[in-house]
């Protein structure tokens, strides 16, 4: 699943001060200035200020409903936890499935298990976006949580999950591993396993 459409580009290959760009987004893939935000990589405000600059046409609110009940192509990303996921919009509402989940599938578990919550499709090595079929296995979601919380106490036992929450949200602002240490107390290494979803990836 890694081919895309012939008229897919990168988020690196739209220019959101581009008339053009912006026009195509949002009238040619038909998408919201939510969307388009993240595609981008602006803030919602940053493309709000460049289309009222570059005067791209605004849609009626009968448009912009038509649009929200559309069915877009599948978009491959990585998420803040460092997952490699799919997914798309129907009916106005996100639809996600990671990479890991629909690899288990492809070798053999049981499809209504991986997305209960019976099991988990693990990584070996701990790297999430490592999704090499040798790395990626079904295994017992109580075992996998498990396995990870002991991890985790060894580690460090002093974070709670409200600590986990409140360093991915400083990491997802830019602010260094090593400063983020020193506020909670710990090693920058923890920081970095803590950003790439090695530890505490079950706290959301």
């Amino acid at each position: 699943m890694t081919d895309y459409d012939s008229d897919t580009q990168d988020s690196t290959d739209y220019d959101h001060t581009s008339h053009d760009d912006l026009h195509t987004l949002y009238w040619g893939k038909g998408l919201s200035q939510s969307e388009m935000s993240e595609v981008l990589d602006v803030s919602k405000g940053g493309v709000q200020y460049w289309m009222n600059k570059l005067n791209v046409d605004r849609k009626t609110a009968a448009q912009a409903s038509a649009d929200s009940c559309r069915v877009n192509k599948a978009n491959f990303k990585t998420n803040n936890q460092g997952y490699e996921i799919w997914r798309s919009r129907e009916n106005g509402k996100e639809i996600a499935v990671g990479v890991h989940r629909l690899l288990a599938i492809a070798e053999g578990a049981d499809p209504y298990r991986i997305f209960s919550t019976d099991v988990h499709a693990h990584h070996a090595n701990g790297v999430k976006w490592d999704n090499r079929p040798e790395n990626v296995h079904a295994k017992d979601a109580r075992k996998h949580i498990g396995d990870h919380n002991r991890g985790e106490r060894m580690a460090d036992s002093k974070l709670t999950p409200g600590d986990i929450r409140e360093i991915r949200r400083l990491l997802d602002e830019d602010l260094s591993q090593s400063d983020i240490g020193d506020i909670f107390g710990v090693d920058q290494s923890l920081i970095s396993r803590i950003k790439t979803g090695c530890y505490w990836s079950h706290i959301e």
